[in-house]
């Protein structure tokens, strides 16, 4: 009787279930404002602090099931953030490297491989804690600890713009600095909940269990990242992946215009280059060229620009190949990985004698471009691209991608080339 009476007082202090639904979905509120509000907002800080001292005026009365859930909430976006990390550790690594440039911490670079590794490892498992309430009394704390820190970074880049994209969520999910901000602020705001509700939380795991399964889930999501370093990402969140088609249906047109300045009153006209009247020679006569620009209304599926050695945009042409073709890519050949060269050229060999084309793609000065061809006895058209859109379109160096009609229709890194049993089977 004197526990049941004790749970019935407990029960009173709670807050109603109503007041525990507006806490609930003004936090939830929150989630989904940041979508919309992409640059600083006054009026939306000045929400979440309101929200705020509501959590610290109820703390006492925050029902432990609303605590429960927050906590099973945060798990999950924790699950999320470390596996969009850990299944893209090079993308990871690259924007890890971004804010050592950007914070002047450059000497870290040759331990950021680690660092990636072991940070999204540290998030995957925190979330995994949370989710399923496995040593919540270590969990909270140290997420709590991590989303102090994002916070003030973020806080950081918003106001000064360090580093344009945080890669909280990887490739998966883009936000603004700003968004990405609010998105810390709302996960506090739920911590803040947690905090005062989880010494009333009762774990539905044995605890004879805890350790082994956290043991075994941080040595699964390192050796899941250490699986797709060697190989590529089992899921592909890039503009270039396996699938998807890289050309436009309906092309609009592209547009030439061309700039004249008068030779009398320096008027400067812009006119479409199909509309110039060559065959006016009077007009010709008073009117000097000045520059021509090009207008392409077209929206991409992609950044990536290929050009030949003269300089042409060559990119529509090779991507509406019809017929099968292969992808050698290396954003540099001074950083090209060599171990399974030999292989490239069996690929090479393959499509040659089959009739395929064949476009190696770098970065590199046409200089290096020629030394390495001649070096390695390359027969293939080379062309240029950006090499940040070489890194986005494939984790390898080199790698490659077999392309048809305008599809990406596999994609391998360098260590698990296809041999020519498995190009037949794709490409026949």
């Amino acid at each position: 009787m004197e526990r049941y009476n004790s749970t019935r007082t407990a029960s009173k202090r709670d807050l109603p279930v109503f007041m525990s639904v507006i806490l609930f979905l003004l936090v939830m509120g929150t989630a989904v404002a940041i979508f919309f509000i992409k640059d600083f907002s006054l009026i939306f800080l000045g929400v979440y602090a309101l929200i705020l001292i509501l959590i610290l005026v109820c703390n006492t009365k925050i029902p432990r099931q609303l605590g429960g859930v927050f906590r099973t909430l945060v798990g999950a976006l924790f699950l999320f953030s470390g596996f969009v990390k850990a299944v893209d550790p090079i993308g990871f690594q690259y924007k890890i490297i971004d804010y050592l440039e950007a914070y002047h911490l450059m000497w870290l670079e040759p331990i950021s491989l680690a660092l990636v590794i072991l940070a999204s490892a540290l998030e995957f498992v925190i979330g995994f804690m949370l989710f399923f309430d496995i040593k919540h009394k270590i969990a909270i704390p140290i997420a709590t600890l991590m989303m102090v820190g994002f916070t003030l970074l973020t806080l950081n880049d918003a106001i000064n713009n360090m580093v344009p994209d945080c890669g909280c969520f990887g490739e998966a999910v883009k936000l603004s600095n700003w968004q990405t901000f609010y998105k810390n602020l709302t996960i506090d705001l739920a911590l803040v909940i947690v905090w005062f509700t989880y010494s009333r939380m009762k774990p539905f795991v044995y605890s004879g269990t805890e350790i082994g399964s956290i043991i075994v889930v941080a040595l699964l999501i390192i050796g899941f990242q250490i699986y797709c370093l060697v190989y590529l990402p089992v899921v592909d969140f890039r503009d270039w992946k396996v699938g998807k088609k890289m050309t436009l249906d309906d092309p609009l047109p592209i547009e030439y215009w061309v700039d004249y300045s008068n030779d009398s009153t320096g008027e400067i006209v812009s006119m479409l280059s199909k509309s110039i009247p060559y065959s006016d020679s009077v007009w010709m006569s008073h009117w000097n060229y000045v520059n021509t620009r090009t207008v392409d209304k077209n929206v991409y599926t992609h950044n990536v620009m290929l050009f030949d050695e003269s300089g042409s945009n060559v990119t529509a042409n090779i991507l509406a190949n019809p017929d099968p073709h292969i992808f050698i890519v290396s954003y540099a050949l001074s950083d090209i990985k060599m171990k399974h060269f030999d292989e490239i050229k069996d690929i090479i060999s393959y499509c040659d004698s089959h009739n395929y084309d064949v476009e190696f793609i770098t970065s590199s000065e046409w200089e290096e471009i020629e030394k390495f061809a001649e070096e390695n006895a390359l027969d293939v058209m080379f062309y240029n691209a950006d090499d940040i859109e070489l890194k986005s379109m494939i984790r390898s160096n080199p790698g490659v991608l077999a392309m048809k009609n305008g599809y990406v229709l596999k994609k391998w890194s360098r260590n698990n080339l296809p041999d020519s049993d498995e190009l037949d089977k794709l490409f026949n």
